[in-house]
């Protein structure tokens, strides 16, 4: 005979602090390798996720991690941000490129406490647009082609205790 336990909420010996959360309730992630490059000159969604808070009170810690961020020019820069629905809530950062027009990479990353106050979905996008110049922008580049050759993106959201 299996025994379960089953518990609403965990709180820590010390109580929850000002501001923080007691733990996490929920995880969902999204990745992707497919590599992007063109003019992203409007905004482009990179990586989208939903998420269903089970409590109203609840923060959604959101982590981005990016490879393969740049563009092909020293005048054009590349600029990463964070959406919750169609409100921009965090940028990750203005990414540029080299002289010689081979491209820079950048690994940039984020994390942003979101606390969207619902328990209906949520989605969360990250999206790139072209800030300035006139040559292309990438995400996910890695200098050589085929199955597996290109980087890897995520962004994880975790539903945190009140």
């Amino acid at each position: 005979m299996a025994s379960e336990l089953r518990v609403d909420k965990i709180v820590p010996v010390d109580g929850v602090p000002t501001g923080g959360g007691g733990g996490i309730i929920q995880i969902v992630q999204v990745t992707t390798d497919q590599q992007v490059e063109n003019a992203f000159s409007s905004e482009t969604t990179l990586l989208t996720k939903s998420i269903t808070p089970k409590f109203s009170n609840s923060k959604i810690l959101v982590c981005v991690n990016c490879c393969g961020v740049g563009s092909r020019g020293t005048g054009t820069s590349f600029s990463l941000r964070i959406k919750r629905g169609s409100t921009r809530i965090w940028a990750i950062g203005n990414y540029g490129g080299y002289a010689t027009g081979s491209g820079a990479e950048a690994y940039p990353s984020g994390m942003y406490l979101d606390s969207p106050a619902t328990t209906s979905a949520v989605t969360y996008t990250l999206t790139g647009t072209r800030t300035n110049g006139s040559d292309n922008c990438y995400f996910n580049h890695m200098n050589s082609t085929g199955t597996g050759s290109q980087a890897g993106s995520s962004m994880t959201l975790m539903e945190v205790s009140a």
